[in-house]
This record gives C-alpha cells, sequence and structure tokens, in this order.
C-alpha cells in the first residue's frame, strides 16, 4: 500500500495509529473490565494456493491480474505476519478468534451459530477497513437480525470519502454508528440499569 498508493496509506496508518488503536484498547478495557464478550475476526487463507477464500480472491481470465492485486494479494495466509492480530490489540485468554475467508464473517465461519448459542443480540464492530469487511459483517449481522454498532473512531479505510460514505450508507439502512465514548456510556448505564 505504501508503495504503490502512498497517500492512502499515510491516510490510513496516520487514522490507525492516532484514533483507532487507542479507541479500540478504550472498548477492549470497558468490555474486559466488565465481562462482556470479545470476539476476534481475522482474514487469511490455511491453504498455500489461497483455494479456501472467496472466489472473487482467485479468478482466471483476462481480468484476473487486477482482481487479484485489487482482492487477493492483500490477504494474508494464516500464521504469518501479515495475519497476526496487532499487540496492541491481543486477545487475552477466553477471548474467541475466529478466522474467515470472505468479507464478511457471516459467510464463511460460525459466527451466527456460535453469537446466538452465547445469547448476544448486540454487536459492537471495530476494525479496518471499514468499506469492507466492517460493513459487509455489520450489514449482515443487521439482515440476521442482531443490532449492530459501528464505533466511527475505531474503524478506518483508506480514504476519508470511503469512510464517510460507508458509515452514512450503514446508519441510514442497517444500524448505529457511535462514537467510543459514546458506546462505553450507553454501556455503562444498561449495565447499571439506568437505561
Amino acid at each position: 500500500l505504501r508503495s504503490r498508493y502512498p497517500q492512502a496509506a499515510a491516510y490510513l496508518f496516520q487514522r490507525l495509529n492516532e484514533t483507532v488503536i487507542p479507541n479500540s484498547q478504550r472498548i477492549l478495557k470497558f468490555f474486559r473490565e466488565h465481562q462482556l464478550r470479545v470476539i476476534y475476526l481475522t482474514v487469511g487463507s490455511a491453504l498455500p494456493d489461497g483455494a479456501d477464500m472467496v472466489p472473487l480472491t482467485r479468478e482466471k481470465g483476462p481480468d484476473a491480474r487486477v482482481k487479484a492485486r485489487r482482492y487477493g494479494k492483500w490477504l494474508a495466509r494464516v500464521g504469518s505476519q501479515e495475519h497476526k492480530i496487532l499487540a496492541e490489540l491481543a486477545p487475552i485468554p477466553g477471548e474467541l478468534v475466529i478466522n474467515k475467508t470472505s468479507f464478511s464473517a457471516f459467510n464463511s465461519t460460525g459466527i451466527d451459530s456460535t453469537l446466538r448459542n452465547m445469547g448476544i443480540e448486540y454487536l459492537v464492530i471495530t476494525g479496518t477497513a471499514t468499506n469492507v469487511c466492517v460493513e459487509t459483517t455489520a450489514r449482515d449481522a443487521a439482515d440476521k437480525g442482531y443490532r449492530a454498532i459501528i464505533v466511527e473512531d475505531a474503524v478506518a479505510t483508506i480514504t476519508p470519502e470511503f469512510q464517510e460514505v460507508t458509515l452514512k450508507g450503514f446508519a441510514c439502512n442497517f444500524g448505529r454508528v457511535e462514537t467510543t465514548d459514546a458506546v462505553c456510556e450507553e454501556l455503562k448505564r444498561k449495565l447499571a440499569g439506568t437505561l
């Protein structure tokens, strides 16, 4: 990303370092202090040829190279450095990590059954990229009846325009978009029984 699209990389990594990681740490701290479930999602291929990934990452034909560059080359192999969760946000014992092979967790994992088994109805969603994995997972969650909240200052993508359009579209049709402060405050009130 840095070599091919330096402006996008500068925006993304600045937002990650200055906004997303600190706010994600605050949310994790809140969830852990209040014994709320934390579930991590990773995306990556377990097979060397990527055959377990969604087809659009490995299409054949005249446009294959362009599509692979756009969709597939950024996908990491399970176990690689690029697949690991950032140390600043690493799971602690008892937190579930689910690997997916599609943009939405609901399309390539058993997360729906897992959430229903846990009795979870509300999802607070953070991560990257806002307009790809975050949005696709959040929309699918809403379609399956979950109350989904995207935490706007704990998600990032490669341009401010993608960020804004994605969050507006999600808030308009699928769920809520809130700040870290608003989410923590609302949960605090719910847990105290005052909401």
